[in-house]
């Protein structure tokens, strides 16, 4: 196993779990894009609502973490959050 998916496997292996609950979720179980941010501050966004016990999951393009880019949506982090802690979610940011 290489570096990378050492270092993200945990994110990995939750966004293979969405996957698979997401073919059975109902629609308020499901994840819904509260906001986006750049890589760094995405994971303290994650990491605010982890805090506040709402689970969310980071969804990214790699070739913008690998090259650094932030043009044109490349470089952009969506955080998803289950669709019923939505609004809380947004409460807790300020958006």
């Amino acid at each position: 196993m290489c570096w990378l998916s050492m270092q993200h496997w945990s994110e990995y292996r939750f966004l293979l779990q969405y996957y698979l609950l997401s073919r059975r979720m109902s629609a308020k179980e499901r994840f819904v894009t509260i906001c986006t941010a750049r890589h760094l501050e995405a994971h303290v966004i994650q990491g605010r609502l982890a805090s506040e016990g709402i689970p969310a999951i980071l969804s990214y393009e790699s070739a913008g973490l690998v090259y650094g880019l932030t043009v044109d949506g490349l470089g952009e982090v969506k955080i998803l959050v289950p669709n019923h802690l939505a609004k809380e979610a947004k409460e807790i940011l300020g958006i």
